[in-house]
């Protein structure tokens, strides 16, 4: 075993069912623009290109939190300019999405 697999490994025990679930659904580009286009209000959903989102690597959450929370950034087009979309879920069920333009 090389030292990337066992980092993979390592990195796989730090997740929680709920991290890994939140991770590799939202990981898929089409659920992803799906869930948006069910939940974001009308209005807010026509400022948002969902064909060019892109994950990003970034993570945000405190290490004390990562075994209740888990996270994910997305770079995209928000009313034609560069902007990111963040989602934050909580084991508890809360989900919090929020957004920010350049």
């Amino acid at each position: 075993m090389n030292d990337n697999d066992k980092n993979n490994e390592q990195d796989e025990k730090l997740l929680t069912p709920h991290d890994r679930f939140f991770k590799s659904t939202f990981s898929n580009l089409e659920v992803t623009a799906d869930f948006l286009e069910n939940y974001l209000p009308e209005p807010i959903l026509k400022l948002v290109d969902l064909k060019t989102l892109e994950i990003q690597k970034d993570s945000f959450v405190d290490e004390k939190l990562k075994e209740f929370s888990s996270d994910m950034l997305f770079k995209t087009t928000i009313n034609q300019r560069e902007g990111y979309l963040y989602f934050l879920f909580c084991d508890t069920g809360t989900f919090l999405l929020s957004h920010k333009t350049q």
